[in-house]
């Protein structure tokens, strides 16, 4: 099941009434568009380890570079205990390999 799925398995009877009274009038869409419009235009990132959003152009961040020239790699983190974690598990699957 999708997150979107495990969210409405969540929900209490008024909340889901309220979110279908959203998707009918069009704010889902409204907000959807919106969220992939900062997607694409590159000022929001993602954390890869917790998940959390990060505007680069507000919020501070930390950035690793990493992998060979021809095939440079970013990642964003919002706190330096996401980037040592994502550090820690590269190294372990390099061990494994």
């Amino acid at each position: 099941m999708n997150k979107l799925g495990k969210l409405i398995h969540t929900l209490e009877k008024d909340e889901l009434e309220n979110l279908k009274r959203d998707l009918l009038i069009g704010n889902m869409e409204k907000l959807i568009n919106k969220r992939l419009l900062m997607l694409s235009t590159g000022e929001m990132k993602i954390c890869p380890v917790c998940g959390n959003d990060i505007n680069i152009l507000k919020d501070e961040y930390y950035k690793l570079e990493f992998g060979d020239q021809s095939l440079r790699r970013q990642a964003y983190f919002d706190a330096l205990d996401c980037m040592q974690f994502f550090i820690d598990k590269s190294r372990g699957q390099e061990v494994n390999q």
